[in-house]
């Protein structure tokens, strides 16, 4: 993952622990834009990380950067799916929270 990628995913966790600290104040406004809007981050990110993978050599698939950008697309697949439980749970603050701390896991090992 490039720094341009793993900059604008740190940027959408910063906005996620946000939202949790909201959550968890009880102080939750309209998060269902925020949670799109980062999905869509993650999205983008997952995108290009599928892209990576798909156009890497054959002979290139066997080294451990090619497993690095696995791992990578996994977490943020893992991601993705979070945040979708997140916007379901919208009105369920307790759930919500609970999804968004996974969504901000799954982030981390993408971005580590």
């Amino acid at each position: 993952m490039n720094n341009k990628r793993r900059k604008k995913l740190k940027d959408t966790m910063d906005s996620l622990r946000d939202l949790r600290r909201m959550a968890c104040s009880e102080d939750v406004f309209d998060a269902e834009p925020i949670l799109s809007k980062a999905k869509d981050v993650v999205e983008w990110a997952l995108d290009i990380e599928r892209d990576c993978i798909d156009n890497t050599p054959e002979s290139l698939q066997t080294c451990d950067r090619y497993f690095k950008m696995e791992d990578v697309a996994g977490s943020l697949e893992d991601a993705v799916s979070n945040l979708s439980d997140c916007i379901e749970c919208v009105d369920d603050a307790e759930a919500m929270i609970s999804c968004l701390q996974a969504s901000i896991d799954a982030m981390s090992e993408a971005v580590a």
